[in-house]
């Protein structure tokens, strides 16, 4: 029976670009997702810096805002939504989870890192975000007495005339 390598098939197969760094900040792999997205060889990523490549920076991160060393100090997962510019130097919006590969006695021996591209959402929240403050000026700078409800009668919102008008 042929030997099946399932790590390789199981880390390519990752639906987003990813990562495998060392505890010292080094990139030991990268998925061809990443590879492909990024225009980069294995050759000019392995062994340089994660700040190098996610932050394009030459000095590591703050310790206190730096995902890896939060999940060297805890053993857990985190992520944080990161504003960037993709390959075509267009602003993306990623969404960048660290998680730790731990060894038989608990320590971190990698960590991976996935990098999900959540522009289109986060531009959706932002204009979502400009309408609501656009209606709530709206309403709040009516002369006219403004009541918002839901469905079922309960009052959401109301603006300063219609407090006067009704208590």
């Amino acid at each position: 029976m042929e030997k099946f390598d399932w790590l390789d098939k199981l880390f390519e197969s990752l639906s987003f670009p990813t990562l495998i760094l060392a505890p010292d900040m080094t990139i030991f792999a990268a998925n061809q997702k990443f590879l492909m997205k990024y225009n980069y060889t294995e050759k000019k990523l392995i062994g340089r810096k994660c700040y190098q490549i996610l932050y394009q920076c030459d000095e590591p991160c703050r310790e206190s805002s730096c995902p890896l060393m939060h999940v060297l100090t805890y053993k857990k997962g985190t992520s944080g939504l990161r504003k960037t510019k993709g390959p075509d130097g267009a602003e993306v919006y990623e969404d960048r989870v660290f998680s730790p590969i731990l060894n038989n006695n608990g320590d971190v021996s990698y960590i991976i890192v996935s990098l999900r591209d959540v522009t289109r959402t986060r531009l959706l929240e932002i204009e979502s975000q400009k309408t609501n403050e656009f209606l709530e000026n709206i309403i709040a700078s009516s002369a006219s007495a403004i009541l918002v409800a839901d469905m079922k009668g309960v009052i959401l919102r109301m603006n300063e005339s219609a407090r006067k008008l009704f208590g």
